[in-house]
């Protein structure tokens, strides 16, 4: 019995193309893998964010970063993933 993986790696390219409107620069996407703002890591010189089976963010912790942690990162997320 095989299992199923808990989190996906999106690369930061296509994680980008989830944003309808203003859309982050990679270097801030960075900043807040390495911060621990936004699920991800670096393989390499590689960044990626995880994401559940649904495209959903997937944070390790029981919950994601509160308003008051981090409330630029979340404002920008607000509604993923996007209505398709």
């Amino acid at each position: 019995m095989t299992m199923q993986p808990k989190y996906y790696r999106l690369a930061l390219s296509d994680f980008r193309r989830t944003f309808a409107g203003k859309v982050p620069c990679v270097n801030s996407l960075k900043k807040w893998i390495r911060q621990g703002a936004l699920p991800g890591e670096r393989v390499g010189s590689q960044y990626y964010v995880h994401v559940d089976s649904h495209g959903n963010l997937y944070h390790k912790r029981a919950e994601p970063p509160t308003p008051q942690e981090n409330p630029r990162f979340l404002h920008l997320i607000e509604g993923y993933p996007p209505a398709r």
